[in-house]
């Protein structure tokens, strides 16, 4: 199979296959994912909500009685992962895709493990 290995050559040579740039194998994600959609009254309007982090966003803190707290969906520490569909690459980016009035937001709950129902018992707080 001299020819096929030439051939498998050419074609790799053609057809360059994107390297992952994650190390390692990859893990699973933990914990549960669900989607929350936000509606903004206006495009003034706040949605009370402060991200941080780059390759994983949390949500840093909400404020009392703002539209992402009243969600009840929502809490300090969750991870957003995508907004409309689009992974979110860091806080900037996050923040300069929650301009608009609709959005859907997808969220993991790391401390869920999706098997027990949506309780109203709060998540440990960290100390920091």
């Amino acid at each position: 199979g001299r020819l096929e290995e030439d051939e498998l050559k050419k074609f790799d040579a053609e057809n360059p296959r994107p390297i992952p740039k994650v190390k390692g194998p990859a893990k699973p994600l933990k914990g549960r994912i669900f989607k929350v959609v936000l509606q903004k009254p206006d495009e003034q309007a706040k949605l009370g909500m402060v991200l941080e982090g780059v390759g994983e966003v949390r949500i840093e803190s909400l404020k009392p009685g703002g539209i992402a707290a009243l969600s009840g969906d929502l809490h300090v520490g969750l991870i957003v992962m995508a907004i409309d569909g689009v992974p979110v690459k860091n806080h900037t980016h996050a923040a300069s895709m929650l301009k608009g009035l609709h959005m859907e937001l997808t969220i993991r709950d790391e401390d869920d493990p999706g098997s027990r129902s949506s309780s109203n018992s709060p998540s440990p707080s960290v100390a920091r």
